[in-house]
C-alpha cells in the first residue's frame, strides 16, 4: 500500500499543488449478519486488493444558528476494482500490551506482517498491478453517468436471473451480447457494511500539514456490476480534533480519490480494511466544470503512468 500511494502521489504532485495523501485503517462489519449468502465462504485471512477511482463530496455540518460544528458529512461514489485476491500469513507471535485478557496469548493478526501472498488471481507484481491500473484509469476517463446507470440496471437484471444458482459457474451477458463466465458473488449482488469509528488521516503533499479526522457513522454500500468492478455509495461524517475546529475553514468541496485498499477477512462478518491513496480537489464553479476537471486530472494521470 505504501509503495502504491507513493507512486500515485509522485504522479499527482506534478500537476496538483493541493493534493493530499490519505490513510484510513479500520474494521468493517456486515450491516446484517444474516444477509443473503451467495453460496461460497472465503476462509479467514483471505485478502483482496482493491483499487478505487471515486468522487468524494464533503459538506460542513451546521448548528441551528448556521455556524460550523467542526465536522463534515461526506459521500463517496463511483467505482472500485479488484486488482488481486490472495491470503495473508499472520504472525504467530502474540503482542499482549493492548489486548483483551481473553485474547492474550493468541496470534496477533492485526499487528502481524500480514504478508499478502497473491496466491489466487489477479495482478501479482507491482509492475503488472501498475499496468492494470492504467487500463482501469482509462476506463474511468471514458466513463459517464449514462454508462454507470446502464451497468447497474444490467447487473440487477442479471442478479434476478441467477438468484437460485448457488456455487456454479455463472454467465454474464454484456450489453454487446458477449458472454463472460465468472465465479463467486453474483453480479448484481449488494453488500452493506458498517465501518467502525476510526482515524482518517490526510497529509498535504505541498505543505506537509497533517489533519487527523475522526471518521464516524460510516455506511458503505456496494453493488457488484461486473466481474471485477463494484459501484460504490459511501456516507459518513468526518470530525476535526478538538482545537482544530476553529482553525480550519470548512467549505463544501469535491475531490477525486484514487486509492488502494487491502481487505482481510477476520471472521464471517468482519474484515480489517487498510486504505492508502491520494485526494485531489476538483476545481470549478458548477458540477459540469468539476466533472471536466476530473476528466482532465485523470487524463494527465494516465499519460504520466509508468
Amino acid at each position: 500500500l505504501a509503495l502504491s500511494s507513493q507512486h500515485m502521489g509522485s504522479i499527482v504532485s506534478k500537476f496538483s499543488a493541493d493534493a493530499s495523501i490519505i490513510d484510513y485503517d479500520t474494521i468493517k462489519d456486515k450491516e446484517n449478519p444474516k444477509q443473503l449468502h451467495y453460496g461460497f465462504a472465503p476462509k479467514a485471512h483471505s485478502q483482496w486488493h482493491w483499487f478505487f477511482v471515486a468522487k468524494k463530496t464533503m459538506k460542513p455540518t451546521l448548528d441551528l444558528n448556521g455556524k460550523n460544528k467542526g465536522s463534515y458529512t461526506f459521500r463517496i461514489d463511483l467505482d472500485k476494482f479488484r486488482i488481486a485476491q490472495g491470503k495473508c500469513d499472520p504472525s504467530p507471535k502474540p503482542d499482549n500490551a493492548h489486548r483483551q485478557p481473553e485474547d492474550r496469548g493468541k496470534p496477533n493478526f492485526l499487528n502481524s506482517s500480514n504478508k499478502f501472498s497473491y496466491g489466487c488471481t489477479g495482478a501479482k507484481m507491482f509492475k503488472t498491478e501498475t499496468k492494470k491500473k492504467k487500463v482501469l484509469l482509462r476506463m474511468c476517463l471514458d466513463d459517464n453517468e449514462f454508462e454507470r446507470q446502464q451497468r447497474i440496471e444490467l447487473a440487477r437484471e442479471h442478479n434476478i436471473q441467477l438468484r437460485h444458482q448457488k456455487g456454479k459457474t455463472k454467465i454474464f451477458v454484456e450489453k454487446d451480447g458477449k458472454q463472460s463466465p465468472y465465479f463467486g458473488m453474483p453480479i448484481g449482488g449488494v453488500h452493506n457494511w458498517n465501518y467502525r469509528d476510526a482515524q482518517f488521516n490526510e497529509f498535504a503533499m505541498k505543505t506537509g500539514r497533517a489533519c487527523q479526522w475522526q471518521a464516524k457513522d460510516v455506511e458503505w454500500r456496494e453493488m457488484k456490476v461486473h466481474k471485477d468492478r463494484w459501484a460504490l455509495s459511501v456516507t459518513g461524517t468526518l470530525h476535526l480534533p478538538k482545537g482544530m475546529a476553529t482553525t480550519v475553514k470548512l467549505e463544501q468541496q469535491e475531490s477525486l480519490v484514487i486509492a488502494d485498499q487491502i481487505a482481510t477477512k477476520l471472521s464471517p462478518n468482519s474484515y480489517h480494511v487498510a486504505l492508502r491513496g491520494v485526494k485531489v480537489p476538483l476545481m470549478g464553479g458548477n458540477s459540469y466544470q468539476r466533472e471536466e476537471n476530473r476528466r482532465e486530472i485523470l487524463s494527465k494521470i494516465v499519460e504520466s503512468f509508468a
